[in-house]
């Protein structure tokens, strides 16, 4: 998880008493949640609070970020408070009252991400067998591999893990592992190409 020193700081400001209040601080978390969930307009959520606009502009954005970012990286308790430890948000009343909220609102913010964002299930792990058809009812001999592959992947935004499964001949494995080399490459190349620029 990396976001930008601005952030960083902003983050840092939540849990600054010079900047904001216990009261201000507990508004700012609740009405920014509460984005993942308002139906109407939200231009009127943050109007309660006396802080200069653009202060609150840019603690809002911030936090909505770093929202984003726990969720996309399935952060736990003690992930979100090493963050907070890191970004000197140190007040423990304020990193316990954000975690309590994001507790609240994790499923809530994961199908806003899944409607809103595109993010791709992750494959985590691949299971190979080798199966040997020796011989069948027809023939006493007959010799024919099959691969079966189990394919484990992460749903997006979620811990859940679903096995694809399925089979195939030597032919179609080798082949399947030349389209995997290939786009390997693509990107590799796409990754390593120098920036060209202008001599004048």
């Amino acid at each position: 998880m990396e976001l930008s020193n601005d952030i960083q700081q902003d983050i840092g400001r939540l849990g600054d008493e010079t900047i904001l209040n216990n009261n201000n601080y507990e508004k700012i978390v609740d009405k920014t949640f509460l984005l993942f969930s308002q139906t109407s307009s939200s231009s009127s959520l943050f109007d309660s609070l006396s802080i200069d606009s653009i202060l609150l502009n840019r603690l809002v954005s911030s936090l909505l970020t770093f929202i984003f970012e726990c969720a996309k990286y399935d952060l736990n308790d003690a992930n979100i408070l090493s963050k907070f430890e890191e970004y000197n948000l140190t007040l423990k009343q304020r990193q316990q009252y954000f975690i309590e909220k994001y507790r609240q609102y994790i499923k809530i913010i994961q199908i806003y991400l899944n409607e809103k964002t595109i993010e791709y299930d992750r494959l985590i792990d691949i299971n190979w067998r080798l199966n040997l058809h020796l011989k069948t009812n027809q023939s006493d001999r007959i010799v024919q591999p099959n691969y079966f592959l189990t394919l484990k992947k992460r749903l997006q935004y979620t811990k859940n893990i679903e096995d694809i499964q399925f089979q195939c001949t030597p032919e179609n494995l080798q082949e399947l592992v030349e389209k995997l080399k290939e786009a390997a490459h693509c990107l590799e190349r796409f990754t390593t190409t120098p920036t060209t620029t202008k001599t004048k």
